[in-house]
């Protein structure tokens, strides 16, 4: 594991052809106050099996131990089921239920300052729920919750859009639009991964005093 330390560079210079390489991550450590670049991974670890889901999970945080390096990653919503069998999903397709990659540096880096001739195009979002089934979902969990049988549900689902521009200059433009203090960035090889969170889902600490199993 290897920190890159001084003044971050610009990410334009490790960039291939105007836009980040295959494998490569792009994460916003909103506890250092600046952008880390990691690329040319020593190992990528994916499945779209959910029986593999937790074993390679386990394998991803052995390696970050014994290996000292960068786990780099997501688990999707439809990956759910592999903690708990009672959860019921949409199947994801040939989309990763758990894709991490293992780097052995970061490096910090600055965006590129592009200065862009128009804002965001619009974009046109269809929902993979109907008005009706939404309101009868809605109907469901407030009865549930009024029965005692739920305190609270997490109701979710798909949003798709055709994006006319390419994902990086997409993400440029969305990162600039609202500072997200948890962006991130996934050049993976079918599927790019954008994101501009304000919110920190959850944080993982050793509890003191805790032994390893």
């Amino acid at each position: 594991m290897q920190d890159h330390q001084g003044q971050p560079i610009s990410l334009d210079l490790l960039m291939e052809e105007g836009t980040p390489p295959l494998r490569s991550a792009l994460i916003y450590d909103a506890h250092r106050d600046q952008w880390c670049f990691f690329r040319e991974p020593v190992q990528v670890i994916t499945t779209t099996t959910l029986a593999e889901v937790l074993p390679l999970l386990h394998q991803v945080q052995k390696q970050v131990t014994t290996d000292r390096c960068y786990a780099v990653g997501f688990l999707s919503y439809e990956a759910a089921p592999a903690f708990d069998p009672h959860f019921q999903v949409i199947p994801a397709g040939n989309f990763p239920l758990l894709w991490f990659a293992l780097y052995p540096s970061l490096q910090p880096v600055r965006l590129p300052q592009t200065q862009f001739q128009s804002s965001l195009s619009p974009l046109y979002w269809s929902a993979s729920d109907s008005p009706q089934d939404y309101q009868a979902a809605f109907r469901s969990i407030k009865e549930s919750i009024a029965e005692g049988l739920s305190y609270q549900v997490n109701y979710s689902f798909r949003l798709r859009t055709r994006l006319r521009q390419d994902p990086w200059t997409f993400f440029l433009q969305m990162e600039q639009a609202q500072a997200g203090k948890y962006g991130a960035y996934l050049q993976l090889e079918e599927w790019s991964i954008c994101c501009a969170s304000p919110e920190l889902f959850f944080v993982c600490r050793e509890i003191k005093s805790s032994v390893a199993l």
